[in-house]
């Protein structure tokens, strides 16, 4: 059952539904996590407009986001050849 939640982001309150506690956790985390990288932002740009701060935030997000999925891809990779070379040397053994 959804349940609403506000949150505080860039010093304005958006009202949400949320489905769990767990949805809840993840999505204060993020709102916080914004709102620290604001004040980062604030003390290094002051004069930067909010809306500003906030698409450099969504890039450095989606960037890191970009380069975890790739990371995630070459891991997976490493570990489908790994399972099979293990595969190899375990039918060898067989033999």
């Amino acid at each position: 059952m959804a349940q609403k939640i506000t949150l505080s982001i860039a010093g304005r309150r958006y009202q949400l539904e949320v489905n769990s506690p767990e949805e809840e956790s993840i999505m204060r985390k993020a709102a916080d996590q914004i709102n620290q990288q604001i004040s980062l932002y604030d003390r290094k740009y002051s004069t930067v407009q909010t809306l500003d701060k906030l698409a450099f935030i969504a890039l450095s997000n989606t960037v890191a986001m970009l380069n975890y999925r790739d990371e995630k891809t070459n891991l997976q990779n490493a570990v489908n050849s790994l399972s099979g070379e293990l595969d190899s040397y375990l039918k060898g053994i067989d033999r």
